[in-house]
């Protein structure tokens, strides 16, 4: 009778969405697992560069201070070059004065 084939065929349809939606959870469910494996690469993609940004970080502090000891010692260069050019000076002035005084 009619209400036995409406039956059936509400039953086939039924059964029917129930295998498409356990498809489409399957799906789902695989699809979340990428998501997450992909989000844990990222994470460690992220750990990775903040350690190499730690890493340039510290070669920069220890750089820098390389450069402020370099500077140091060009100063102390500097200083001690200006001490030598007033000797200089100061021994071609008596030079001159002995050279004067002799003549």
């Amino acid at each position: 009778c009619m209400a036995h084939d409406a039956v059936r065929d509400s039953e086939s349809t039924r059964d029917s969405l129930q295998q498409e939606l356990q498809h489409t959870h399957a799906a789902a469910i695989a699809t979340a697992a990428t998501h997450e494996q992909q989000v844990v690469l990222l994470q460690q993609d992220i750990a990775n560069t903040n350690s190499r940004v730690f890493a340039a970080n510290a070669s920069l502090v220890e750089a820098c201070e390389a450069l402020a000891t370099q500077e140091e010692m060009v100063l102390a260069l500097h200083t001690q070059l200006a001490g030598v050019e007033e000797e200089f000076e100061q021994a071609i002035t008596t030079f001159e004065a002995e050279k004067t005084s002799a003549s």
